[in-house]
This record gives structure tokens, C-alpha cells and sequence, in this order.
């Protein structure tokens, strides 16, 4: 667990594959980067419109456009909001939770824990997902850096606006997904839902590497936490401007 594999086509300048989502179709297209290796996973998110008012899901697909994750959302008025990630099933709601995330108001941090049944694990044991003040630039979180040996790895989701990836000029919502130390990019995050223009999806992840399953749950979690920080933020500064 927690290991990043490169990829076995890696440049310094070559075609980066993405897929682009055209109404209900899911395409696949090339662009040019300069500085990113190629693609080797995708997932699309989509907002699930068949729930209810009072619960949100987002259904994660892989790049065939197959059912991989669900993530379920619980945003209580009073109490800390809850992401939990589940394997895709038409039986997700009492599936075991892959990973849990929960955010307190007034904070720019979060915390999240990894695996099923996480009320049995002690809140102060959960890792805690650092945000960067109140900029919400980047988060940053630790993987194990290979099996069984202690040592932890930095990454951090950094906002970018890196027109190659489909990044925007000025939005917040955009994300690399950076080793801290070495700087290096190991995925992306591109949100979709524009101000003008139409997508079917939410957002796209990729990844550069060849993430184990453990890495990969704990980085879309953190993402999911790190884009629920954005969006509260986004309604409260909504809601200070109109009143």
C-alpha cells in the first residue's frame, strides 16, 4: 500500500491522453503537454441526481465508463460534514466504507480514516489533511512510502490553473496531485462543472502512475474533503456578498 509504479511510457514531451465528456458520450482525445508523463487511469465523477434532498452521491467512473466508487455525502447543519467512499454496487449503502472524511466548520483542515467501520477508531487517531491557511491552495497528507517499512511519503493536491490539463484561469477547483519533496506530478484533478458551457461530469482524475488501491482510495478521499472545503467556503463568501 501506498505505492506509486511509473508508467512504462514516460517523456518529456509527448501526448497526454484525457477523456472529454460530450453529452452522454464518453470520448477519448489527445493533447500535448510538456511536462506531464502519459496517463494510465482515469475516473470521471458524476453528480447523482436520482437522490434525495437531503443526501448528496457522486458516482465515480472508471475510463470505460464502468461504476468504480460511490461517495456518499451527509451534510448535518449542526455537526461535522461526512464523506464516505464505498466500492460501486447497486448495494453501496450497506457495503463496507472504503475511507471516511469529515469536516468541522471553521476550519480549514480536515480529518479522514481509512477502511470500514471508522466510529470504532478514536477521532484523534485519524490522519488530518493540512490546508494551506485560509488560501485552501493546497492539502497536503502522507502515504506510506512502501510496504511494512515506516517511512511516510508527502502529497499534496495543489491548486493549478495549467490550461494543458483543462485547468481554468481562475477557479480553485483544479488540482495536481504533487509529491511534496520532489516536486514531481503524479495526477491531476480537473473540475468540470464550468460557469458557462455543459458537462455530464462533475470532475476527471487522473493518474500518472500505476496507484495501488490503498494510495488510490486515500488520494480521492482527500480530494473529495479537499473540493467539500472549497465548495463551503465558496457558499459562505456567497452568502456574506449577498446579505
Amino acid at each position: 500500500m501506498g505505492l506509486f509504479h511509473h508508467s512504462k511510457k514516460d517523456s518529456t514531451e509527448e501526448n497526454v491522453t484525457v477523456q472529454e465528456i460530450k453529452g452522454d458520450d464518453l470520448s477519448t482525445t489527445t493533447t500535448t503537454s510538456s511536462s506531464l508523463p502519459t496517463v494510465v487511469k482515469i475516473y470521471t465523477i458524476h453528480d447523482n441526481k436520482s437522490c434525495g434532498r437531503k443526501e448528496h452521491i457522486q458516482d465515480i467512473w472508471d475510463s470505460n465508463g464502468q461504476p468504480a466508487f460511490i461517495a456518499r455525502y451527509k451534510r448535518p447543519m449542526m455537526h461535522p460534514n461526512e464523506i464516505n467512499l464505498h466500492h460501486s454496487s447497486t448495494n453501496s449503502s450497506s457495503e463496507e466504507v472504503l475511507a471516511t472524511c469529515r469536516l468541522h466548520n471553521w476550519s480549514e483542515n480536515f480529518f479522514y480514516h481509512l477502511g470500514p467501520n471508522p466510529d470504532l477508531t478514536e477521532k484523534n487517531l485519524w490522519p488530518r489533511v493540512q490546508g494551506s491557511c485560509l488560501t485552501m491552495k493546497a492539502w497536503k497528507f502522507t502515504t506510506p512510502l512502501s510496504p511494512n517499512n515506516g517511512q511516510q511519503r508527502s502529497l499534496e493536491w495543489r491548486r493549478t490553473h495549467d490550461k494543458s490539463i483543462g485547468a481554468t484561469r481562475w477557479g480553485q477547483r483544479d488540482h495536481k496531485l504533487v509529491d511534496v519533496e520532489t516536486g514531481e506530478v503524479l495526477g491531476v484533478f480537473v473540475y468540470m462543472c464550468k460557469a458557462f458551457g455543459r458537462s455530464e461530469a462533475w470532475g476527471r482524475v487522473e493518474f500518472f502512475y500505476e496507484v495501488e488501491e490503498g494510495t488510490e482510495v486515500q488520494a480521492l478521499i482527500v480530494l473529495l474533503g479537499a473540493q467539500e472545503a472549497i465548495r463551503r467556503s465558496e457558499m459562505a463568501a456567497a452568502n456574506g456578498a449577498g446579505s
